[in-house]
């Protein structure tokens, strides 16, 4: 069984997100999900990523980034996952 990395912004997307979830899990895929909202996660699946480790793994951190309102990354902060 594969495993399908799911990562986006779930504070402004999170029911479209919810969407192709429920749709791969129901074709017995496995699902890895990693927010990159900076304004906040969401409750409508299980996040196993959140946005915290990211900004941390982009050496930045979440606060300083929810104070600008940063949505995509103009302070310099590089989101990556690496597996």
């Amino acid at each position: 069984m594969k495993t399908i990395c799911l990562s986006g912004a779930f504070d402004t997307y999170g029911s479209e997100y919810a969407f192709v979830g429920d749709q791969l899990l129901a074709r017995g895929q496995k699902v890895l999900a990693v927010n990159t909202g900076v304004l906040g996660s969401i409750n409508l699946f299980t996040v196993d990523v959140e946005v915290d480790q990211v900004a941390r793994d982009g050496n930045s951190e979440l606060a300083e980034l929810r104070r600008s309102k940063d949505r995509r990354g103009q302070n310099g902060v590089q989101f990556s996952l690496i597996f």
